[in-house]
């Protein structure tokens, strides 16, 4: 093997070690939701994604809330913000199958614009494509539309039926 073949193969090789690493990177941080404080729209977007699906909203739920108040117990500062309430209650919005992981990626989209407001025109657009994506037809009718109070009863009713599931699971351990 020559010389130049073999240097080509070691720069495609660390090519190839770079964007590995990258992508493991990038899809770690999303997989860390509320414990990443520095999510990207993408990331954010994909955990919304992955809060949709029955079990996995309910995983989701639980490791946001874990980190959540993981954060606010360290800090009285932390429990004093709003910010953190609110995401407490974007928490339990997975509990309603998919609907509620849309409802999520939103909020916390919307929290994002909150804390950096230079990123609101990011954001709307990626909330915008997000409702596309999920078959909401025209996202501005949508969002119109959407009311929160609505769906509290459910909200409540999904949460006692996790918590009755999530009892019953520690007694049969």
């Amino acid at each position: 093997m020559s010389a130049e073949n073999k240097i080509a193969i070691i720069e495609i090789g660390s090519e190839l070690w770079s964007s590995t690493k990258a992508a493991g990177s990038w899809l770690g941080g999303a997989l860390q939701g509320e414990f990443n404080e520095k999510s990207t729209l993408g990331q954010i977007v994909f955990d919304a994604v992955i809060s949709m699906f029955p079990v996995a909203g309910e995983a989701t739920a639980v490791r946001d809330l874990i980190a959540i108040s993981n954060r606010m117990a360290g800090s009285e500062q932390e429990k004093n913000k709003v910010l953190n309430w609110v995401s407490i209650i974007l928490c339990l919005l997975p509990l309603i199958p998919i609907f509620g992981g849309v409802l999520k990626g939103i909020g916390r989209l919307l929290i994002t614009v909150i804390k950096d407001a230079s990123k609101a025109a990011e954001v709307a657009i990626a909330i915008l494509a997000f409702l596309r994506k999920m078959g909401y037809g025209d996202p501005i009718k949508f969002i119109n539309a959407l009311k929160f109070s609505k769906y509290q009863a459910k909200i409540l009713s999904e949460f006692k039926n996790f918590i009755a599931r999530l009892k019953s699971s520690i007694q049969f351990f």
